[in-house]
């Protein structure tokens, strides 16, 4: 299963690099051409970035999905502005940091985005917020054993792993810190 996907996803990130259908079909030849060589028991993430290690050749990029971040960014930061308002104007800081929380936790959707099938123009609706916490379904919610730790714990480390999300990340931060103002985070 995980070779077809990773096809999907290189040939994704080539259209997403170059408009040209000889570069994404040469991607493809080339990813194709080195399957053979992979060791297939590594994870889906090691496999996928040694195929795309070799596409940034081909494509001339060295990096060819900073387009795409840079774009998530831009519709991460847009979708932000408004959702930090909301959080401002929230009196309770606990009912804040459990919305920043849901919208972080919606906002780690941004990575699928940028899959095949997935239309990142949809984004900016997808993270508008609401600030009805009924309306934000969580499969597992912990918000409230996050804010129990959250009062005690001798520092918090935060971890970001994409461009668009970072966004939303932030007004977590922003929430804790109504919480505990001197919590370090790292």
């Amino acid at each position: 299963d995980c070779l077809p996907c990773i096809l999907g996803q290189l040939l994704s990130i080539s259209r997403q690099a170059t408009d040209d259908p000889w570069l994404h079909r040469k991607v493809l030849l080339d990813a194709m051409a080195r399957i053979p060589s992979l060791e297939l028991d590594q994870s889906p993430a090691e496999l996928t970035l040694q195929v795309l290690r070799s596409s940034t050749k081909t494509l001339g990029k060295q990096d060819p999905l900073a387009g795409g971040r840079e774009r998530l960014s831009r519709q991460g930061q847009a979708a932000a502005t408004p959702l930090a308002a909301l959080l401002a104007a929230e009196q309770n800081p606990e009912r804040a940091l459990h919305l920043a929380l849901a919208w972080s936790a919606q906002a780690n959707e941004v990575d699928a985005w940028q899959l095949p099938g997935h239309d990142a123009r949809a984004l900016p609706r997808f993270l508008g917020g609401s600030a009805d916490l009924n309306s934000i379904e969580l499969a597992i919610d912990d918000r409230n054993a996050f804010v129990k730790v959250l009062r005690t714990a001798p520092r918090l480390i935060y971890v970001l792993d994409n461009a668009g999300e970072a966004h939303i990340d932030c007004l977590v931060l922003r929430a804790c810190r109504r919480i505990r103002a001197d919590l370090p985070i790292t």
